[in-house]
């Protein structure tokens, strides 16, 4: 992870991980996951020195992926499950294994990209005011997808689809009363 800041007005924040499961195959257990977010704080440039009702005037930008591996252990290999048959006309139930599932060497991270662009303005020491534009898009969703049952099984695991979310984010603040007798709004 690294941060900089240069003067209190331009700051940058970066990181990069990397996260490895045994949920996954041997050669998909592996996630890299990295993240960048940019500011400007237009209120402390000095063209901005005029308006001095203004405490704070930012253009954020940021984005980031995630990784998802909530998915039951060894997922990814064909698994035994232990069961009692009755052999012929014995009442002892004779022990056995039988296959619980499909392997999927090919499963791998379920992977979010998000983005976010903001605006926050405050003024006067007792008004806010946050817009956000964002976006999230998951791919490679980790999900039991229906398969011929002639395979002796009704679904597999596999990495299936995605899902995309935009939207919009207001919120506004006020401190209307500061004194001894305190009163302050908040609207999102």
């Amino acid at each position: 992870r690294a941060n900089y800041d240069y003067n209190n007005k331009y700051l940058l924040t970066a990181s990069i991980r990397t996260d490895g499961s045994s949920r996954f195959g041997p050669d998909r257990k592996w996630g890299v996951f990295p993240s960048v977010s940019v500011a400007w704080k237009i209120n402390e440039e000095s063209f901005m020195k005029d308006f001095s009702d203004i405490d704070l005037l930012k253009v954020r930008l940021s984005y980031g992926s995630t990784g998802n591996n909530a998915i039951g252990n060894y997922s990814w290999q064909s698994n035994l499950q232990r069961a009692n048959y009755l052999l012929g006309l014995s009442e002892t139930p004779a022990i056995g294994y039988y296959a619980s599932n499909i392997g999927n060497p090919e499963l791998s991270w379920e992977q979010t990209n998000s983005f976010d662009i903001g605006v926050d303005v405050s003024f006067m020491h007792r008004f806010s005011a946050s817009f956000d534009y964002y976006g999230k898009s998951t791919e490679g969703l980790l999900l039991n997808i229906p398969i011929p049952t002639m395979t002796g099984f009704a679904t597999m695991l596999q990495n299936y689809g995605g899902i995309e979310n935009t939207g919009y984010e207001i919120q506004l603040a006020s401190k209307v009363l500061v004194r001894k007798f305190r009163w302050s709004n908040d609207i999102n």
